[in-house]
Parts: structure tokens; C-alpha cells; sequence
């Protein structure tokens, strides 16, 4: 098990963005090599699930393997190598890093997946999103889909993105597994646990730590998103235990179905404000 988490306390579906020095764009654990072995090994076996490109993207890429290999040598103390003659760019990048990575380009339906290294999703697949623009990505998220104000907020954040100046924000969810490649988005998308034992003892904390980065030479945006996977009573005993029962319990029954969480919500809250 991966253990490699950065605490995610807050608002469930907060937009909003913060300023991220560019000295801290990226991070590292001392779970790296397991990362990259793990990376590798889907790579390997599950190439078409995990990577996708749009033809014309190969120089953004390029610009991206540069940006996080620049980075990496002057950061983290490490070199990544040149990338082969048939590997994509963006791939090369992403196999030596914690996080997977994501290219958006702006176009005629405005801001577009246009390439991606994909890992580690966490409840979604590359193929089902890619080539298409934002607001149908994230049309599965209540709020977030076609015409909504959440939609045009973040178009608009796309936009406006200074180039070259990183921002972050962080997502979480809850699973009863901990397992990195978690791209099921239809039934498994429920959690289920066994009913005979507490969530807590059971149940897996994921954070997202994402940032964004628009690529000053294509103007195309950098999305890397870096997950980690704690046991729930590793989130309790850290002391994070009611901050998180109060973030479930403010949840909308939309959101909660979204999260996977309608069934156990209502224990596990218990459970959390219990543990105290």
C-alpha cells in the first residue's frame, strides 16, 4: 500500500484557486519508486487506458517533458532522462513523477483535453474524457456540467491563467480500497463496505493535489494532478477526523451520490464524530 498523502480539509467543490510558488510546483514522497513502478507497470499493460494524444499536440508536449524535467533537476535533485524517439513526451514526464499529467488547449469549444498521461484516475477514464471541452468533463460533477456558473467560472480561471505561474487546488474522495488505478465510473462508482464493520476500520483517504500551469510557449495548460492513499483511521488518529465529518455532513444528496457516498455517509459521520 502506497501511504502518501497530502491532509485535504475544506469545502467539497471549491473552484477557487490559490497562488502556488512555483518553487513548491511539484512534490515528491518516499513513496516515488512505487509510484513509478506502479506507473509502469500499467503503462506496459493498459497502454490505450492510459495515455491519449491528439496528433498535433506532440510540441506542448515536448514544452511540458521540458518544464517537468527542468523542474525535477533543479527542485527535486533528480534527472530525468532523454526521452526515446517513440515514447510521447508527455508520457516520458509523467513515468518519473508522483503525479500524472494533463494537457487542455483552447479551441473553437473552448478548452479542450487534448492529451493526457492518466495513471491514477480516480473514478474516470482518459478515453471517455478525452478531445472533450471542459464543462463536458465535468459533466458528471452536479453543478459543474454544460451552462452552469461553476462552468464558466472555470473557463474563465482557464483563460486568465498568468503563463508559467503555477496555481493549486485539492480534491479528495473516499474508497473502500487502496488501490491507485480507480478508473470505474459506473456501478463500482458506489462505495461499498461490508456493513458488519466500521467504515473507519475499513476505508481508504484519496487526496488530489492538482495544479495548473499554462505552458508559455503553446499556451496550452500543464494539469497535474498527484494522488494519495491513507487508511481513514490514519486521517482520524492525524486529528483530521471531525473536520472531515463536517465536510460530509455538508454535502448535497447530489454531491453525495457523486462522491460514491450516499449508502455510507450517515455511519461514517457518526463514526468520525465518535472518534474523537
Amino acid at each position: 500500500m502506497i501511504r502518501a498523502v497530502l491532509p485535504v480539509v475544506g469545502p467539497a467543490f471549491r473552484i477557487g484557486v490559490q497562488p502556488l510558488d512555483e518553487t513548491h510546483w511539484l512534490v515528491v514522497s518516499n513513496a516515488l519508486e512505487a509510484y513509478r513502478a506502479e506507473k509502469a507497470h500499467l503503462m506496459a499493460s493498459l497502454p490505450n487506458e492510459v495515455f491519449a494524444a491528439e496528433p498535433d499536440s506532440w510540441d506542448a508536449q515536448a514544452e511540458a517533458l521540458s518544464q517537468v524535467a527542468g523542474f525535477t533537476q533543479a527542485r527535486l535533485g533528480f534527472v530525468i532522462p532523454p526521452c526515446p524517439a517513440d515514447e510521447p513526451p508527455l508520457q516520458h514526464a509523467a513515468r518519473f513523477i508522483e503525479d500524472d499529467l494533463v494537457l487542455m488547449r483552447n479551441g473553437a469549444t473552448g478548452w479542450r483535453l487534448a492529451a493526457g498521461s492518466l495513471c491514477f484516475p480516480s473514478s474516470w477514464r482518459l478515453r471517455e474524457k478525452f478531445t472533450l471541452p471542459l464543462d463536458q468533463v465535468h459533466a458528471p460533477v452536479p453543478a459543474f456540467g454544460t451552462g452552469t456558473r461553476n462552468a464558466a467560472i472555470i473557463s474563465r480561471m482557464f483563460d486568465n491563467l498568468a503563463p508559467g505561474q503555477p496555481v493549486i487546488r485539492a480534491n479528495w474522495s473516499i474508497y473502500p480500497d487502496d488501490a491507485l488505478h480507480h478508473p470505474s465510473s459506473e456501478g463500482e462508482h458506489v462505495r461499498r463496505f461490508d456493513p458488519s464493520l466500521p467504515i473507519i476500520a475499513q476505508g481508504f483517504f484519496r487526496s488530489e493535489r492538482q495544479t495548473l500551469l499554462k505552458l508559455p510557449q503553446s499556451g496550452d495548460i500543464l494539469f497535474t494532478i498527484r494522488i494519495g492513499v491513507e487508511p481513514l483511521a490514519e486521517t482520524v488518529k492525524r486529528g483530521d477526523g471531525l473536520a472531515l465529518a463536517d465536510v460530509l455532513s455538508a454535502l448535497t444528496p447530489e454531491e453525495r451520490a457523486y462522491k460514491g457516498m450516499s449508502e455510507a455517509l450517515e455511519p461514517l459521520v457518526a463514526e468520525l464524530r465518535a472518534a474523537r
